[in-house]
């Protein structure tokens, strides 16, 4: 998921708030395992904090240009976790694959160094983009 748009205004609406959701690609066969950003496959970190960094390639970390995002309005924002603030709309961005077999699960995550806040372009629902996440466990 990336940000249709950002909105800073959604800092103010949720100050306080550094738990989320975090929609999670698994591997259908053994749902332990995970694709976090755009690196490989390993087995889901719960009960420690990671940062947005571990999860990218090395090419990616090399080129400065690749170190953010557009949101479909074309506006630029930082890589990191994207986060969804409310459970339920994490639950609407399910992916399903060509089986019809439902591949993502929903971590719950707390989150710090936010970059940027905005709504999802898949259900235009309120993220927030952070660095760093402590994964609590699978919803």
């Amino acid at each position: 998921m990336c940000l249709k748009y950002q909105d800073s205004r959604l800092e103010d609406k949720y100050k306080g708030i550094d738990e989320g959701y975090k929609i999670v690609v698994v591997v259908p066969s053994n749902r332990e395992y995970y694709r976090f950003l755009y690196l490989g496959v390993g087995k889901i970190p719960i009960g420690r904090w990671i940062n947005e960094r571990e999860y990218r390639p090395l090419h990616i970390n090399t080129q400065v240009k690749m170190q953010h995002i557009n949101d479909k309005e074309g506006k630029t924002y930082p890589t990191g976790f994207h986060i969804y603030l409310n459970e339920e709309d994490a639950e609407k961005s399910w992916y399903i694959d060509y089986t019809g077999e439902t591949i993502t699960i929903i971590i719950k995550v707390k989150f710090k160094n936010p970059v940027a806040w905005g709504y999802g372009n898949i259900s235009n629902a309120p993220c927030v983009v952070a660095k760093d996440i402590f994964v609590k466990g699978v919803v």
